[in-house]
């Protein structure tokens, strides 16, 4: 499997650490009630994780599917958030 580094939409490589803008309109997921939603708001957020994606493969087991880089923050109520690598950008 061949994995995908998260970068943003400029193309700059993400790391832990970084703060990056998550553009309102942007696809949220996590671990709060519902699992998805929209960005109803422009948020500047503190990356805790940036996770590689992985291209789609076809091995002896199956296909294996594609996972697209996502970054990882601690949203409110302590739930984790997650949003597309390619959709923040590095402020």
């Amino acid at each position: 499997m061949s994995q995908i580094t998260p970068v943003d939409k400029n193309g700059r490589i993400i790391h832990q650490g970084m703060r990056v803008r998550i553009p309102s309109g942007t696809v949220i997921t996590g671990t709060f009630e519902g699992g998805e939603k929209l960005a109803e708001r422009t948020y500047t957020i503190t990356v805790i994780a940036a996770d590689e994606g992985y291209e789609a493969t076809n091995d002896h087991f199956g296909n294996t599917p594609a996972t697209a880089p996502r970054v990882c923050w601690a949203g409110s109520g302590g739930f984790w958030h997650y949003a597309d690598a390619e959709a923040v950008e590095i402020v």
